[in-house]
């Protein structure tokens, strides 16, 4: 993490390049994830916007747990 408790810019890249190799698992699970968090089904659309931006949101989501730690 940098001084502003967000991961570094280095990281933050090589690990969005690696999550957009599993598109394929990526878009297997966000339907999955909405179910089990809204008990509703996931759109086609949303589906995938998700995957695509899933690597940011997933590192978005890291830096949220390491604010409210602090």
């Amino acid at each position: 993490f940098d001084n502003k408790n967000l991961i570094r810019q280095a990281i933050r890249v090589e690990t969005v390049e690696r999550i957009d190799k599993c598109k394929e698992w990526t878009k297997a699970a966000i339907p999955k994830i909405v179910l089990e968090t809204t008990g509703k089904p996931a759109t086609p659309e949303f589906i995938e916007g998700a995957t695509r931006t899933f690597g940011m949101w997933w590192l978005s989501s890291l830096e949220g747990v390491r604010k409210r730690g602090k």
